[in-house]
Parts: C-alpha cells; sequence; structure tokens
C-alpha cells in the first residue's frame, strides 16, 4: 500500500513539474510579447501600418524613422531631412499653365527616377527601418505636399501620420520647408535645335506701314504688330510683346488643337533689330531662349519728280500725270501697285484683300487727295516699300488751273 501511495506521489510531482514548465514558458512568452509590443520605456508605436521596402542602391546618412525624446520614456518618429533627401529638379514652367496645373518633379538622392505632382496634391513615401526612402504608388504615413509660388520656388509642407490598425490617429507631425529654386534637369527629350532651325528659316518684319496708316477698325488688333512669316508656306502672321505661338503640322500657329502637346514659342520682347523669344518643348520643364533679326528694309529716296511727271489738276478729287512715262489718270484714294515695273490701279476688293494678305506685293502707292494750300494745289500720297516697312511721303506741287474763256459769237 505504501508503495502504490508514493508511486501515486511520484506521478502528481511529475504532473506538478511539467504543468509548471508549460506555465513558465507560457509567461515568458507573453512577456516577450509585450516588451515587443509596448517597448521598454513606455508606448511605442504598433507596426501593422509601417510600410517597409528593400531599396538596395540608397543610403541616407541624415534619416532616422525614430528619436528618443528628452525623458527617453518612448519613442517618435522623426521627419526626413528634407534638403538632403528630397530634390526639388523641376517644374513645368510654359506660360500656357496656370500656377495651380504646373507639374512639379521631384527626386530623391541616389535613385535615377523623378516624380511629378501639382500644387497641394500629395506625394507619398516608403520608408524603411534601416534608413532608406523610396517613392510610393499608394499611402504611406510619410507624404508631402508641394505648393508652387510665382517665382518658381517652393513651400512643402513635409507630413507623418501614424494610425492603428483600428485606423486611428495615433501620431501625425507636419513640418513646413521652403526650397527657393530648382536644380534643373536640362533638355530630357526634345529636339531643341530642329526647333530653333525651322525658326531661323522664318523672317520677322517690321510693323506695317500700311496698316498702321491707313488700317480701319477692322484692323486695330494688328496695328503696331510685327509679321512672322512662316518658311513652311510664307504665311504671315502678326505677333507682338508676349504673344504664344505653337508648333503644328502646317508650322508656327497662334491656336491649336491639343496645344499643350505641342512646341510653345513665347515672343518676349522686340529689341531695336532683333526679337528675343523663349522655346520650351512639350514636358515644359526646359527652355532655351535666342533672338532672331528682323529683317532690314532700304529707306526710300525716291525723287518724286521723277516718279510723277506731268501733274495736272482735273478735278477737285483727280489729277492727270505721268509714272514710268505711261499716263494715268487718278482719283482720290486710289492704290496703285507696281508689279514687274508696272503701275496698275487696283480696282477690285479681291485685289486689295490679295495685298493686304500679302497674296500680291510690290511697292504701293496711295493717292491722299489734293489739298489746298496759301492758294495753291498739291498733289498728297505715300509711297510704301515691297515689305511696306518704310514709307515716303509724296508731295507735289500742281499747275494752276486753265480758265477757258468762252467767246461771244
Amino acid at each position: 500500500m505504501l508503495g502504490d501511495r508514493l508511486a501515486l506521489l511520484k506521478r502528481d510531482k511529475i504532473l506538478n513539474l511539467c504543468i509548471l514548465g508549460v506555465c513558465t514558458i507560457a509567461c515568458l512568452f507573453v512577456s516577450f510579447a509585450f516588451v515587443s509590443y509596448f517597448g521598454t520605456s513606455g508606448y511605442d508605436l504598433p507596426e501593422c501600418n509601417l510600410p517597409v521596402v528593400d531599396v538596395d542602391s540608397v543610403s541616407y546618412e541624415e534619416f532616422k524613422l525614430f528619436n528618443t525624446d528628452a525623458e527617453g520614456d518612448r519613442l517618435k518618429p522623426l521627419l526626413p531631412n528634407i534638403e538632403k533627401n528630397l530634390i526639388y529638379l523641376a517644374f513645368n514652367s510654359r506660360p500656357d499653365y496656370t500656377d495651380n496645373e504646373r507639374e512639379i518633379f521631384f527626386g530623391l538622392k541616389g535613385v535615377g527616377n523623378m516624380i511629378g505632382v501639382k500644387s497641394f496634391e500629395k506625394m507619398y513615401f516608403h520608408c524603411s527601418d534601416v534608413d532608406e526612402i523610396a517613392f510610393a504608388n499608394e499611402p504611406t504615413p510619410y507624404w508631402i505636399e508641394p505648393r508652387l509660388l510665382t517665382n518658381g520656388s517652393l513651400v512643402v509642407l513635409f507630413r507623418v501620420q501614424y494610425k492603428d490598425c483600428d485606423d486611428s490617429v495615433i501620431y501625425e507631425l507636419t513640418e513646413e520647408r521652403k526650397i527657393e529654386k530648382p536644380v534643373g534637369v536640362g533638355n530630357l527629350c526634345d529636339d531643341f535645335s530642329t526647333l530653333h532651325s525651322e525658326l531661323s528659316k522664318s523672317k520677322i518684319f517690321g510693323k506695317d506701314k500700311v496698316i498702321e496708316l491707313y488700317g480701319g477698325d477692322s484692323f486695330s488688333n494688328i496695328k503696331n504688330c510685327y509679321r512672322f512669316e512662316k518658311c513652311q508656306n510664307g504665311s504671315v502672321i502678326y505677333i507682338n510683346d508676349g504673344d504664344i505661338l505653337y508648333l503644328s503640322e502646317d508650322g508656327w500657329v497662334k491656336e491649336s488643337v491639343d496645344a499643350r502637346n505641342k512646341p510653345l514659342l513665347l515672343i518676349k520682347k522686340f529689341n531695336n533689330d532683333k526679337c528675343e523669344y523663349t522655346i520650351w518643348g512639350k514636358s515644359g520643364i526646359y527652355s532655351e531662349s535666342k533672338t532672331l533679326p528682323i529683317e532690314k528694309s532700304t529707306p526710300l529716296t525716291v525723287k518724286q519728280s521723277e516718279l510723277f511727271s506731268k501733274l495736272h489738276f482735273r478735278s477737285d478729287k483727280s489729277v492727270t500725270c505721268h509714272i514710268n512715262n505711261c499716263s494715268i489718270i487718278l482719283r482720290e484714294g486710289d492704290w496703285l501697285l507696281s508689279s514687274k515695273n508696272k503701275w496698275k490701279t487696283m480696282c477690285s476688293l479681291n485685289e486689295l484683300n490679295n495685298y493686304l494678305t500679302y497674296k500680291l506685293d510690290g511697292k504701293l502707292f496711295i493717292f491722299d487727295g489734293i489739298e489746298r494750300r496759301a492758294d495753291k494745289d498739291y498733289f498728297i500720297g505715300h509711297l510704301f516699300d515691297e515689305q511696306r516697312t518704310c514709307i515716303q511721303k509724296i508731295e507735289l506741287p500742281l499747275r494752276e488751273k486753265k480758265i477757258q474763256k468762252i467767246k461771244k459769237k
């Protein structure tokens, strides 16, 4: 009986030891889990939403995910150093975009690609616990919100927001940085040499003196404008400071379908004998500025009495004269065009339109009329060169009127 009792006690002792071992192991496991979750000195952030990426080729000395506070009672996230990790590369500076429409392009140190966002849009990052950072295609606790200023500088909000597994915000921090200017990326894809070459084949002429002097209200929008003659087909566009042209299949035009996907030319200003311009490619992140010469015209120095001879008063609004040894009757308001050294009065509206749209060219004389001064009549008009950029006033005295006496029978 005693042996049976001892055997029973021995079995109970072994059973108790087993239970004690299991409990000890369980306690150790719970303690380890508790320390892992809450940390050794206070409440720490759960890692359930902390994104981790492997970026083998990137290293950042200044970037630290966690930093011990002054009391040392817990760990907190620290914002990355934006000046040393995030690079403001460029922005779309084309003048046909508003500030809120422009894309702003960023890069990261040690990373070859660049990412673009617009003002007030979020750009997310992946951050790992081995001091690595990379662009993210989905929302993460780390992001920036840039705002582009008119002068090209940036105000950047750099934000951190941690949430627990229940999607409750447990930590957030915002810092503001200002970046004065982009570092620049150069020309990545646009063939600027071809664009400049095409422009160099075009011509720019001075202000159209015919339209400037005789154009009515219907020409008010092109008065005092310069003329851009396209090399593709010789057609003319009127341009002035601040005008924008787009390169289409028909050459440079002022308006175009899908214009933002075409190279852009900004006429900056006309300065004496040249035109200053800036050209952008499709992306708008790179531009080049150059100048085009304004075509020179030889001033008119025609001897008036040789061009118009044998001037005779015909009526209050008409004269007879010889021009290039050809007799002609001129009436007030007549337009005479010289073509192949022959002068011809333009009589039809079609001829006038063809001349004004540069389908006809040549020297032009406009007879303004007869002007009476100090009991003397003068033949008044204006002569223009072929390019209509030079003008010469014609003013010649008319012979006295002959009064015929009627003999009485």
